[in-house]
């Protein structure tokens, strides 16, 4: 249910919508507010407004155009000068910096907080040394000061946690996981054991190695960040910044060393990122995790309708992927969305959601 409720489901195609010689792969298929009539890959997308939409007198608008712009400062020119008239998505949130800006410019604006927090996530290649080394990850995961994380690349608008922090049900609470390797607030002591690990893994002088990421502003952020902590341990590292289509593509093949991606809360319920990350198969288990203990134990708690039950194995399920470190999290960070006032009748719920359009 949690996953038929996700707002990224989608409508699979009937077998007749098929048999009439549509494309699941280019044709559009729905009952939604808007059709698509014009598309420029990386560029924009236009809807118009569906004269046959299923609710008389909706949606307000007469059409949307998305614009693909990739880097923040370009966005924030563009809600500045009234090019586009709303920010509102995960990935292309206004930061608190842009946020006490545009407070400025245009007061005019709605802003508020987004209800989706973000990420940033390092994947291992666990398909070739020295990733496949547990104590590689380990120095790495000693290294990572997220404390610093939320000061200075969240810019402060951030949260400790792990994957199942923000999960319906929990994983590890957030007081028991502060006290965890890897997030302890002494990152000299922790820094001197990561030194030692990768000393007793071969590498008495630290190494060298490349961070792939996407090419866009937080991701190359997060991962400039993951470089500098990286070097408090001796490891020599470049970010390699490609195209989102590119990095995917390497990633499920297996032609990286390591990768900063971000992840969301999007998905509640802890059985979703856990079969879309960790479990082979998964569209985005780049590290091509294949573990039968993570396995039996995700079964067992997506298998258990009482939540006080299925917290503890979800909790089991964390402390296990918190030991065997497949990848890591560097906290939880939130930005803010912004509408224009020409945008009519799409004002804030008391309840953090948006009206209809």
């Amino acid at each position: 249910m949690g996953r038929l409720s996700n707002l990224n489901s989608i409508v699979i195609h009937s077998k007749s919508w098929s048999e009439a010689g549509n494309n699941p792969l280019t044709d559009m298929m729905g009952t939604g507010a808007f059709t698509l009539t014009k598309a420029t890959r990386g560029t924009s997308y236009t809807f118009d407004k569906n004269p046959k939409f299923w609710q008389p007198g909706r949606p307000y608008l007469d059409g949307v155009t998305y614009f693909v712009v990739k880097d923040a400062e370009t966005r924030f020119a563009a809600l500045r000068t009234g090019r586009v008239h709303t920010l509102q998505n995960y990935f292309v949130q206004l930061s608190p910096a842009q946020y006490r800006d545009m407070q400025k410019i245009r007061p005019d604006l709605q802003m508020f907080p987004d209800a989706i927090r973000k990420a940033p996530w390092v994947w291992f290649n666990l398909r070739k040394a020295p990733w496949t080394d547990v104590r590689v990850r380990q120095a790495i995961n000693l290294a990572l000061d997220r404390r610093e994380a939320v000061r200075s690349l969240f810019d402060g608008a951030g949260e400790l946690g792990d994957m199942y922090t923000f999960r319906q049900p929990p994983g590890i609470s957030q007081a028991d996981l502060l006290k965890m390797p890897g997030w302890a607030e002494n990152k000299k002591a922790e820094r001197d054991q990561a030194k030692r690990l990768l000393a007793d893994a071969g590498f008495p002088n630290g190494m060298q190695t490349t961070v792939l990421t996407r090419d866009i502003t937080d991701f190359k952020d997060a991962a400039v960040f993951f470089v500098d902590q990286l070097s408090t341990i001796g490891i020599k590292a470049t970010v390699e910044i490609q195209d989102t289509g590119v990095v995917f593509a390497r990633g499920r093949s297996g032609d990286y060393d390591l990768m900063v991606l971000q992840s969301t809360d999007l998905r509640p319920d802890a059985s979703d990122d856990t079969q879309l990350w960790h479990l082979k198969g998964g569209a985005v288990n780049f590290g091509i995790l294949d573990d039968p203990k993570l396995v039996a134990l995700y079964l067992e708690q997506d298998g258990i309708a009482d939540t006080a039950a299925r917290q503890k194995v979800v909790e089991k399920m964390d402390r296990y992927i918190q030991d065997t470190l497949p990848s890591l999290r560097m906290g939880w960070s939130f930005g803010y969305d912004a509408i224009a006032p020409e945008v009519m009748n799409w004002p804030r719920k008391a309840d953090g959601r948006g009206q209809d359009i």
